[in-house]
């Protein structure tokens, strides 16, 4: 066995998921309010929610799909597929109202591909979860980065406004020729895939997204937006009682990280470092949750973090959740789901996906109303700050916190 054959399947999954990741993350337009508020037909498939939703429910039905069929050749279309569906609006118009949807189809065909690539290694099934929370976490800090880009638009008048491809037409040639190149490979096929299970996995992000509509969305109150809460937590852990402890603690811990992003980073041009910083941090979480697995240690760390955004503004402690989400997070986010792992390969898939699925406690928390004034500008000395945390009220924070706390005293032992 030599490099490619040992290590082909781990390269393949961080770098598949990853794009997958940032595909789903960048395909919502940046009026989302805007489309939620007017009284249009597409105002509820255009949300960061909508995409995720799409998205894991296009993985499981792919996993199904090769499941069935159990051929290397369909694994490695699967993903050739994907990228092809995330590259049309590269040659076809496609209006931004329509490209979230689409987007997030190819999304989930490739992160479905790339699952089952991982299907039955840990190291390769940490890779996958590692490759789609490294997108959630410091997507940010690459986006200062790239080239300034006008917007993705979903509201427009009279015509729709047409987008770009999500991801770059050289990378996805780039991951679907890698990734095919790994599938054609490996063995084909993977495992039986649990009935039951299965259709818990593919219910469970239909709820958070009824939850997200009618209690949680961006013109949600804030007591409708604890209700939303509350019922996503209960959704997520009735499936993790139903599906294998194995699975079930996958599926807590994608939750658990999804709840502590309701704080958040905003990123400056010379944040590279902190960005470096805190995926060494993931790593050796990771690398941590592998040796020493601990459930308790990573959601007690999970717990700390959230509840950090307490101190969020205050004269002599702001800092402390700034770092707290800068290097802790990542750590924690990594050994939450090394610990959890191996799993199922359908909860393998959908639990990192949760940040992305469950979107009310990372874009729709209450948020504290905002504040105008007149302003001549800014200073020509002005340097930006290298990282500014993001909190929502203190309900939001306190709610994320006890979601965190439920999920890891509802873990199962194995």
């Amino acid at each position: 066995m030599n490099i490619f054959d040992r290590y082909g399947a781990s390269l393949a999954a961080v770098l598949g998921a990853a794009v997958g990741a940032y595909s789903i993350l960048e395909a919502p337009g940046n009026d989302g309010l805007i489309a939620e508020s007017l009284d249009v037909w597409f105002g509820s498939f255009v949300s960061p929610q909508w995409a995720g939703t799409v998205a894991v429910v296009a993985a499981v039905l792919t996993l199904i799909a090769l499941q069935i069929r159990r051929s290397s050749a369909l694994v490695a279309a699967s993903a050739v597929a994907g990228c092809i569906v995330i590259a049309v609006p590269s040659f076809v118009p496609v209006g931004g109202n329509i490209a979230v949807s689409t987007n997030s189809v190819g999304a989930g065909l490739l992160l479905g591909a790339v699952g089952a690539i991982a299907a039955g290694h840990r190291l390769s099934q940490l890779a996958f979860a590692l490759g789609i929370l490294a997108a959630v976490l410091f997507k940010g800090a690459v986006d200062v980065h790239l080239p300034a880009d006008e917007g993705r638009w979903t509201v427009s008048f009279p015509e729709p406004f047409e987008v770009s491809s999500t991801i770059p037409i050289v990378v996805l040639a780039v991951v679907a020729a890698s990734i095919a190149a790994v599938a054609l490979r490996a063995a084909s096929g993977i495992d039986q895939l649990d009935v039951p299970s299965t259709v818990v996995l593919l219910a469970l992000p239909f709820g958070f997204l009824l939850a997200y509509v009618y209690l949680g969305s961006f013109t949600s109150t804030t007591t409708t937006w604890v209700v939303a809460a509350i019922v996503s937590l209960v959704l997520v852990l009735a499936a993790s009682r139903i599906v294998d402890a194995r699975d079930g603690n996958v599926l807590l811990a994608g939750f658990a990280v999804a709840a502590a992003s309701v704080n958040g980073l905003g990123w400056g041009p010379t944040s590279w470092w902190v960005a470096v910083l805190g995926v060494l941090a993931l790593l050796g979480g990771a690398v941590m949750g592998l040796f020493r697995p601990s459930v308790k240690v990573a959601t007690g760390l999970l717990v700390a973090v959230t509840a950090s955004g307490l101190l969020a503004g205050t004269a002599w402690l702001g800092a402390v959740p700034t770092i707290a989400y800068a290097v802790v997070f990542p750590f924690a986010v990594g050994m939450a789901m090394s610990s959890c792992l191996p799993a199922g390969v359908a909860a393998s898939v959908v639990g990192p996906m949760l940040p992305l699925c469950t979107t009310l406690f990372s874009d729709t928390a209450p948020a504290p109303p905002p504040d105008y004034g007149w302003t001549s500008g800014l200073a020509e000395n002005y340097v930006p700050p290298t990282v500014v945390l993001y909190s929502p009220l203190f309900v939001g924070v306190v709610i994320a916190a006890l979601s965190v706390v439920a999920v890891g005293a509802a873990r199962r032992r194995l």
